[in-house]
């Protein structure tokens, strides 16, 4: 899904208990959205960048 000039990269994860919640609040604390809230086969995410760029995600995992 990432296109072949996209070099690799590192991103961290933050587990949280709730991904939307998480999200409007880093929104709101100045985070760029790169990929909204989304469920996956193992729970929900989401990627945001903060205001100097670094990506980061939020998940809740469906595995405890």
């Amino acid at each position: 899904m990432v296109p072949a000039q996209v070099p690799s990269y590192w991103m961290v994860y933050f587990s949280v208990g709730d991904v939307d919640g998480s999200f409007r609040k880093a929104i709101e604390a100045g985070a760029q959205e790169m990929v909204a809230p989304v469920d996956y086969p193992g729970g929900r995410f989401a990627i945001l960048s903060d205001p100097q760029g670094a990506m980061f995600g939020l998940l809740k995992s469906l595995r405890p």
